[in-house]
C-alpha cells in the first residue's frame, strides 16, 4: 500500500492511497463470499446461491460498493496509523462514491483520497509582554445593609392597615383576571384568587404593581399592562394586556429590630455583630472573584489578537453547537418551548451568528494549552483526584464515562492553572467600575426577584 501525504487549509489532511491488485481482488472475493453466505433469495436454500445467480440477482454494484467500503475503511485506519496521524474528525471521501464504483475493478490498484481534520498548529506572541486593563469591583458596607434589609423585610409580619390607600412597601391581597388589550378571551395563567403580593420594584410586572398603588381595599380597577419585550412567554412578549383588580386587604410589615435575636432566629449565628462579619467577608470575595472575572475577559481579549492557527471547520461547528445548546437551555428555563419555536432554518442562523464567538474560545483554548506546555505547567495529582471526586459526587446516579471525565478534568484544571500563572505575569491596570463600559455595572448586589408569579 502506498500513501501520500498533503496538508490543505484549515487544518485538514488528504491521504492519496493506492491499494495493491491483490488486496482489492481478496476483498472484493470477501464481499461476495459474505453475501453468498448471508443472502436470502427465492427458490435457494441460505449459502448455496450460485455466484452467477448472487450477481444477476442483487448487482456487482452492489458488491463493489461493500469492497470500496471496506477497503476505505481498513486502508485509511492503516494509513492514518502508519503516519502518526491523530485526526480529529471522521475522514471524508475526496473522489464521488459513484464514479469510484464505476472504475472499480477487483485485481487491479485502486487509488482513493481521504481527508480530515487534525488540531491545528498554533503561533502564539509574547504572551508575558500582554497589558491589559480591567475595572476593579470593589467591596461596599452598603450591600450588607441592602442585604439585612431585605431579610428584616421578608421575616416581618404582617399586620392590616385600614384607613388609607395601598403604597410602596405594602403588601396586598388581591384577585384578579386578564386577557390582551382589545380581545376577550382569557389569558392561559394570568387569573389569581388571594394572591399575595408585595408592592415593590421587580416583585411583579412593573405596570401590575404601579396600577394596584392607590387602590383602596374593596375597590376594583382595570390596569394595562405592557408585557416586555423579552417577556419568556412568546404570545405575550411585546403585547399589552388589561388586568381586572380587586383589592381584598392591605397589610403592612412590623420590621423586626435588626439585633442579636434577629440573628438567631433567622441565621445560623449567635449575634448580630458575628452575622456582618461572614456577610462582609462573602461580599467581599465576591468582589475579589468579580475583580478577577474581569482581568480574565480583558486578559482573554488580548490573548486571542496574538493567537496564529488555521482552524478546521469541524471545531468550529462543534464549539458553535455547544453555545448553541447553551442558549437553547436558558430559553427552555426561561419557559420558551424550544421544540416548536426554533427550527432548522433558525439553527442554521444562530450557527452563523454563534461562529465569532465559537473562533474567539477555541483560540483562547488553544492559547492556554500551549501556553501551558511551553512553560511546564501541570495540575497535580491530588488536585486532579479533589476535583474529579467533586464531579463524581456531583453525578451521583448518573452514567457517565470514566476517561472523558478524566480527560475533562485535567484540561479544566490546566487551564485554570495557566489563567492564574498569565494573571501573575501580564500588567494588569485596574480602574474604578464603568470606566471601561458605557453604564456601570452593579458591584456586588443581592440577587434580584424575578417576576416568576406573572403569567408563564
Amino acid at each position: 500500500m502506498k500513501v501520500t501525504q498533503e496538508k490543505l487549509p484549515q487544518s485538514q489532511i488528504q491521504l492519496t492511497i493506492e491499494v495493491p491488485a491483490d488486496s482489492t481482488q481478496k476483498t472484493y472475493d470477501q464481499q461476495v463470499k459474505a453475501f453468498l453466505t448471508n443472502v436470502n433469495l427465492p427458490g435457494f436454500r441460505k449459502g448455496k446461491v450460485p455466484q452467477k445467480v448472487l450477481l444477476q440477482r442483487i448487482g456487482e454494484s452492489r458488491i463493489k460498493a461493500a469492497a470500496l467500503e471496506q477497503i476505505f475503511s481498513e486502508t485509511t485506519t492503516t494509513a492514518i496509523e502508519q503516519n502518526s496521524l491523530k485526526p480529529i474528525s471522521n475522514y471524508e471521501l475526496v473522489e464521488n462514491i459513484d464514479e469510484l464504483i464505476a472504475k472499480f475493478t477487483p485485481g487491479q490498484n485502486l487509488v482513493f483520497s481521504v481527508k480530515f481534520d487534525i488540531a491545528p498548529e498554533v503561533e502564539i506572541g509574547d504572551y508575558k509582554a500582554i497589558k491589559v486593563k480591567a475595572e476593579e469591583v470593589p467591596f461596599q458596607e452598603s450591600q450588607v445593609d441592602e442585604f439585612l434589609a431585605e431579610k428584616q423585610r421578608e421575616y416581618a409580619p404582617l399586620i392590616p392597615v385600614e384607613g388609607r390607600p395601598a403604597q410602596m412597601g405594602d403588601v396586598v391581597i388581591i384577585d384578579y383576571h386578564s386577557h390582551l388589550t382589545g380581545q376577550t378571551e382569557a389569558i392561559e395563567g394570568g387569573s389569581a384568587e388571594d394572591f399575595q403580593l408585595e408592592l415593590a420594584e421587580k416583585r411583579f410586572l412593573d405596570d401590575f404593581i404601579a396600577g394596584v398603588v392607590g387602590m383602596e381595599a374593596g375597590t376594583t380597577k382595570v390596569v394595562t399592562v405592557k408585557f416586555p419585550a423579552d417577556y419568556p412567554r412568546e404570545d405575550l412578549a411585546g403585547q399589552s394586556a388589561d388586568f381586572h383588580i380587586s383589592l381584598k386587604e392591605i397589610k403592612n410589615k412590623d420590621l423586626p429590630e435588626l439585633d442579636d435575636d434577629f440573628a438567631q432566629e433567622y441565621s445560623e449565628y449567635e449575634t448580630m455583630a458575628e452575622l456582618r462579619q461572614v456577610l462582609t467577608q462573602n461580599y467581599q470575595e465576591q468582589a475579589a472573584e468579580k475583580t478577577k472575572e474581569n482581568k480574565i475577559s480583558a486578559l482573554f481579549e488580548e490573548l486571542v489578537k496574538i493567537v496564529e492557527a488555521d482552524l478546521p471547520e469541524s471545531l468550529i461547528l462543534e464549539e458553535a453547537d455547544q453555545l448553541i445548546n447553551r442558549t437553547l437551555m436558558q430559553l427552555d428555563q426561561m419557559g420558551m418551548d424550544v421544540k416548536k419555536a426554533i427550527n432548522q432554518e433558525i439553527i442554521n442562523q444562530m450557527r452563523t451568528n454563534a461562529r465569532p464567538d465559537a473562533i474567539k474560545n477555541i483560540k483562547q483554548s488553544l492559547a492556554l494549552m500551549t501556553i501551558a506546555k511551553q512553560e511546564k505547567i501541570e495540575p497535580t495529582t491530588p488536585e486532579i483526584q479533589e476535583r474529579l471526586a467533586q464531579y463524581k459526587e456531583q453525578m451521583q446516579g448518573r452514567s457517565y464515562d470514566e476517561e472523558r471525565l478524566k480527560t475533562f478534568v485535567y484540561e479544566d484544571l490546566l487551564k485554570e492553572k495557566t489563567i492564574d500563572w498569565l494573571l501573575e505575569q501580564v500588567e494588569i491596570e485596574l480602574l474604578p467600575p464603568g470606566s471601561l463600559t458605557e453604564t456601570e455595572e452593579d458591584a456586588i448586589s443581592p440577587e434580584p426577584e424575578n417576576e416568576s408569579d406573572a403569567p408563564s
